[in-house]
This record gives C-alpha cells, sequence and structure tokens, in this order.
C-alpha cells in the first residue's frame, strides 16, 4: 500500500496547525490587553487568572506552533494543540449557552467577529486534526517513507 500520499497529508496538517497556532498566538503577543479584554468578556476565569493567561497562553500557542514542525516534539505539540482547541471550543459554547456576544478572541484585537457555533467547529476541527497527527506520530506505520523529517 502506497503511504506516500498520507505521509504528505500529514505533514500539511501539521505545518498547517503550526501557522495557525503561530499566527494566533503572535497577533495576542503584541497586544495582550486586547487578549485580557477577550479572556474577562467570557466571564469563566477569576479576574486574578486573566492576565497571567493572558500572557502566558499566546507564547504556549508559539511553542505548540514551532514544536509541531521539531520532529522530536511534534507529538506532544500535536497533543497540546489538540487540548487547546477542545478547551476552546468548550469556553466558546460557555459563551453561546449564556448568550454572551463577545468576540472569540482568536487572534487578539484582530478579532471582531462575535464567537458563533461555526467556531466551535472550527476549533473541534482543529482538535481533530490534531488527534490525527498525534496518532500518526504516536503509532507511525512501519512502512512509511522516511523523506528526512521522522524522529530520532
Amino acid at each position: 500500500m502506497n503511504t506516500r500520499w498520507v505521509w504528505w497529508l500529514e505533514l500539511l496538517a501539521r505545518v498547517g496547525l503550526a501557522a495557525f497556532f503561530l499566527f494566533a498566538g503572535i497577533t495576542k503577543v503584541v497586544s495582550p490587553e486586547d487578549f485580557a479584554r477577550s479572556i474577562y468578556q467570557f466571564r469563566i476565569l477569576p479576574d486574578v487568572l486573566i492576565n497571567p493567561l493572558a500572557v502566558v497562553l499566546p507564547w504556549v500557542e508559539c511553542v505548540a506552533g514551532i514544536c509541531l514542525l521539531v520532529p522530536r516534539w511534534q507529538d506532544a505539540a500535536a497533543a497540546l494543540v489538540a487540548l487547546m482547541s477542545l478547551v476552546f471550543a468548550v469556553a466558546v459554547v460557555s459563551l453561546l449557552w449564556r448568550g454572551i456576544r463577545v468576540s472569540c478572541g482568536c487572534f487578539g484585537g484582530l478579532s471582531q467577529s462575535p464567537a458563533n457555533w461555526g467556531h466551535v467547529a472550527f476549533d473541534a476541527s482543529l482538535a481533530i486534526v490534531a488527534i490525527w497527527t498525534w496518532w500518526r506520530g504516536v503509532y507511525r506505520h512501519p512502512g512509511a517513507p522516511d523523506l528526512g523529517l521522522t524522529r530520532e
């Protein structure tokens, strides 16, 4: 069975996730005040946690994005990205259930549209792709082609 196309699909998924999380993280790193405001508007966390999370989470997103491209760390990064995506989806569901109309905060100050079910579906899709890339890495088929990017 030719698995080369699956390898390329996995690579595309990892690069896509990495680009998305790097971009999302960078937009929040440059404007932590906007991201803190978004977190506050979700009304989920105690006030004391909002500023630390607004500073730390964007860096976690950036590091996870970079690590998705590093063979030694890509499985752990995929698991972290899946977890973050699921948490983001649950947070948006919480907003929608409570009838709160605020920006999702996905891209810091660049996010303007109110959170909606599309955001939930997108976050769930990111989680599914991340879980798939994690699964592919952990349970790599022994016949997968080695194109020089496999783990050591």
